[in-house]
C-alpha cells in the first residue's frame, strides 16, 4: 500500500528533522525536536497524517515489547498464563492445577492449596481412624494430652463416646 502525498511529505520532514539531531540522541530529544516543527494547521487530514508519521518515527526509539514462550503459553505484559503444575499442558486455575488434574484426588493430594483461605492442618475427614473413647473431661490437662496424641497418630480428635462436662 502506498502512502498519501501528505504522509510522504511529513515522513521527509520528520527524517530531515531527526537527521539534524546529534548522534546518540534519544527518544526525549526526538520528541522535543518534532514538537518544535511548525505546522500551519493542527486539524484535518494533513494533521492526522502528521501524527501517524510522527508515531511511526518515534516507534524506532522505543524498546520492543518482550514476548517469551514458556510452557506453550505466550506471556506478555497484560496477561500471565499459568500452566498446570502437574501435566504442564493446560491452563491452570489459581490453585495451579488444570481441571483434569484437579479432579483426580491422588494428584490433588500431591499439591496442597496455596491460598491463605484454604483449609490447613489435619482436618476432620472420613479417612481418619476413629480413636478409643477417653474418660478425660474437656478442658483438663489430661484431655489436652489425649488430643495431642490423637493428632500425632492421625486419628479423629473427638470420639462420640468421649467423656462430656455434663457426665460428671
Amino acid at each position: 500500500m502506498t502512502k498519501s502525498r501528505w504522509r510522504n511529505r511529513w515522513a521527509r520532514l520528520i527524517n530531515e528533522t531527526l537527521a539534524a539531531l546529534p548522534s546518540g540522541h534519544g527518544l526525549a530529544d526526538a520528541r522535543k525536536a518534532l514538537r518544535q516543527v511548525r505546522l500551519s494547521q493542527r486539524q484535518g487530514w494533513a494533521y492526522q497524517a502528521w501524527l501517524k508519521e510522527k508515531r511511526t518515527a518515534l516507534a524506532r526509539y522505543e524498546k520492543p515489547q518482550v514476548v517469551e514462550e514458556v510452557n506453550r503459553c505466550t506471556i506478555n505484559t497484560r496477561s500471565l498464563c499459568r500452566m498446570c503444575m502437574h501435566c504442564h499442558y493446560r491452563k491452570a486455575s489459581p490453585r495451579g492445577l488444570c481441571f483434569a488434574c484437579r479432579s483426580k484426588r491422588e494428584i490433588q493430594a500431591l499439591y496442597p492449596p496455596t491460598s491463605a483461605h484454604a483449609r490447613h492442618g489435619l482436618g476432620q475427614t472420613a479417612a481418619m481412624r476413629l480413636p478409643k473413647p477417653t474418660t478425660a473431661l474437656p478442658g483438663t490437662e489430661a484431655k489436652v494430652l489425649v488430643l495431642i496424641a490423637r493428632a500425632a497418630a492421625n486419628e479423629l480428635l473427638f470420639h462420640p463416646h468421649d467423656a462430656r462436662a455434663d457426665d460428671t
